[in-house]
């Protein structure tokens, strides 16, 4: 798990870096233009397409070369840099990757890029298990390559059939207005992107160093399950709310929706972060095995660290459709330097040993917020609802209670863990929203039954 880490956390680095931050601007412009001029679209993907060969044979050259060096800076040895040179090979699977998924949300079909990500990891799945089985840690590694080239194959025949875009050669050409737009918007997520994959790469290598390969493991094993829930949030930020308030010019109607995205957030989050702070001992035999049950300790700061981690990133997600690429960027940056700055402090004067760095994960994103809120606070005149107040406060209350009980004793939070909910929900939802969700999702799943009988 220690060297799967780094190869994940690598692959993660390249998914930001080699698409030069374009993705996010790429879903901007054909939210924008797909209703007016789909030759546009053609247009943002031909540019796209074009700018992007040249950073991706340069970093495959360069990569294949110094595979040793990357080795050694990852693993503190060159032992894997075979593995490495074969990474290199895939590099254009993860820039057709980052653009399919640029694409999916720009036009929209959220429910057809949903399906072709579950399909894409269930198939992953299939194949990589074997794998592993058979060829160890290097099956484990060729293993993180499925999802990109199966995601990529299948978006090519969707997107044939629902006529999106089709390749011609003859009409490839750079707009350069297009590439303007989509360079401003880039550089500043490829700056972000790339520096706060980069600074998990350093944790972990700080984390080797003193703890070696098993530390990074055990942190590992606790930030892929972060990572897997929390891409949910990710994915309705980027695939619904970016689209959308990048057409808002009105300070009010943005700030009521940054509010109803709170709201749904919250929601979603913190019973999924009560279930895994309560159940984490079977969780983590579920997810892992015995010998992983030491990781433990990880979940008393790393869930509560992503609650504030997604509201940092709702109330700073207006920040670039708004041109505020200078305060993005500082923020950024802050983030990272402080996740650092916390862990080294961490591990060199306190006892808090390796669950120091889900400290410092918990610590650097509640700066995060605050200072997006006083900004955004500031800028835009935001205000949280009453609503939303109340349920921010309660919602802290009942994680960091239930937290701390259940870490005093494991049996209180099986207790409390049911009771503690209800009451949360009850305090926050009326019977009439209640109803309301209860006949969105029918509605949702009537919609969803429908269409699937019709595609039959």
């Amino acid at each position: 798990m220690g060297v799967l880490s780094q190869f994940t956390s690598s692959v993660s680095f390249l998914n930001y870096l080699l698409p030069l931050g374009f993705p996010v601007g790429i879903t901007k412009l054909i939210a924008q233009y797909k209703d007016k001029d789909k030759s546009v679209v053609q247009e943002i993907i031909y540019t796209t397409v074009i700018v992007l060969l040249l950073p991706v044979f340069i970093s495959f050259l360069l990569t294949f070369i110094f595979a040793g060096e990357v080795s050694e800076f990852l693993f503190d040895e060159n032992v894997y840099s075979g593995y490495i040179k074969v990474l290199s090979v895939f590099f254009p699977f993860i820039v057709s990757f980052a653009l399919f998924d640029a694409i999916y949300k720009g036009i929209g079909n959220i429910s057809l890029y949903v399906k072709s990500l579950i399909l894409s990891m269930v198939v992953s799945l299939v194949i990589s298990v074997p794998l592993v089985i058979f060829f160890g840690i290097g099956g484990a590694i060729y293993g993180l390559t499925i999802n990109y080239v199966f995601f990529v194959f299948y978006s090519i025949l969707k997107f044939k059939k629902l006529n999106v875009f089709r390749f011609k050669f003859s009409s490839f050409k750079i707009n350069r207005d297009i590439l303007y737009e989509l360079t401003k918007i880039g550089i500043a997520f490829l700056v972000a992107g790339a520096l706060y994959q980069l600074t998990l790469l350093i944790l972990k290598k700080m984390i080797i160093e003193k703890y070696g390969l098993d530390g990074s493991g055990l942190f590992q094993s606790v930030l892929n399950i972060s990572l897997f829930y929390f891409g949910f949030i990710f994915t309705s930020m980027s695939s619904y709310t970016f689209p959308k308030i990048s057409k808002m010019e009105n300070n009010s109607s943005l700030a009521s929706e940054l509010n109803t995205t709170i709201r749904f957030i919250s929601l979603i989050m913190v019973p999924l972060v009560l279930i895994l702070i309560v159940f984490r001992y079977l969780i983590v035999l579920v997810l892992y095995t015995s010998d992983f049950l030491v990781a433990e300790p990880f979940f008393q700061y790393q869930f509560l660290g992503d609650f504030f981690k997604a509201l940092s990133w709702v109330l700073g997600i207006w920040l670039i459709p708004r041109s505020k690429i200078f305060f993005f960027l500082l923020f950024d940056i802050i983030l990272n330097v402080n996740l650092i700055m916390i862990f080294k402090f961490i591990l060199d004067y306190t006892d808090l040993g390796l669950k120091g760095v889900s400290f410092a994960y918990l610590s650097a994103y509640v700066f995060h917020f605050i200072i997006n809120l006083v900004l955004t606070r500031k800028v835009i005149g935001f205000r949280f609802s009453n609503k939303n107040l109340k349920l921010l406060i309660s919602s802290l209350a009942v994680i960091t209670g239930l937290t701390y009980l259940s870490f005093q004793n494991l049996l209180y939070g099986y207790i409390l863990f049911l009771p503690v909910f209800l009451g949360w929900i009850f305090f926050n939802l009326s019977i009439s929203e209640m109803k309301e969700m209860l006949g969105m999702l029918k509605s949702y799943m009537k919609r969803y039954t429908v269409k699937n009988s019709q595609d039959k």
